[in-house]
């Protein structure tokens, strides 16, 4: 099943990587925000997985793993040549002056 969940981000990711490539064209890039739901799916899936066979796991366990997931899925996308884009601050909605004053 992992594989397939690897193929299909393969497949997803494939028109960014006929991107050309010359020497002053920055890397492809993909949100970190995306990077994350893409880990968190394919790792609920190998939960699942795990679930079926009457594995089960205390919940400490399971936040480790998705934390330890997301981050060896951005190294795997780094190492193809991607650059992970991580979410400006300025680009959240703000809820007002009193959620940035303490």
């Amino acid at each position: 099943m992992r594989t397939q969940i690897l193929a299909a981000m393969l497949l997803i990711l494939a028109p960014v990587s006929a991107w050309p490539q010359e020497a002053n064209h920055p890397k492809p890039a993909i949100p970190e925000e995306v990077v994350r739901m893409w880990s968190a799916r394919a790792y609920a899936d190998l939960l699942i997985q795990a679930y079926e066979k009457g594995w089960r796991y205390p919940q400490v366990q399971v936040e480790n793993g998705f934390k330890r997931h997301f981050e060896e899925m951005k190294l795997q996308l780094i190492a193809q040549g991607y650059q992970i884009v991580a979410e400006d601050a300025g680009d959240k909605p703000h809820a007002g002056p009193a959620a940035t004053e303490l």
